[in-house]
């Protein structure tokens, strides 16, 4: 997490992990302990995705998940 602090503006960045309906089923496997997903702050989720997939990814990085039903539900 960086933040940009001038006179005026203070610029926070995020870290935030995007999913759609094309999942990777080999985090299931292999977990979710790669250092890329290390800081994630949310996962904003959507498309017609497994509950049992989101519920795992929520319940291992314990982040919050905003999520957008596909057009299939």
């Amino acid at each position: 997490m960086s933040t940009y602090v001038s006179q005026t503006h203070i610029i926070k960045h995020m870290k935030i992990l995007v999913i759609s309906d094309k999942f990777e089923e080999s985090f299931l496997k292999t977990g979710l302990s790669t250092p890329i997903l290390q800081g994630i702050e949310f996962i904003l989720a959507c498309g017609n995705l497994p509950v049992s997939y989101m519920e795992f990814m929520v319940s291992t990085l314990n982040v919050p998940l905003y999520y957008v039903l596909g057009n299939h539900d």
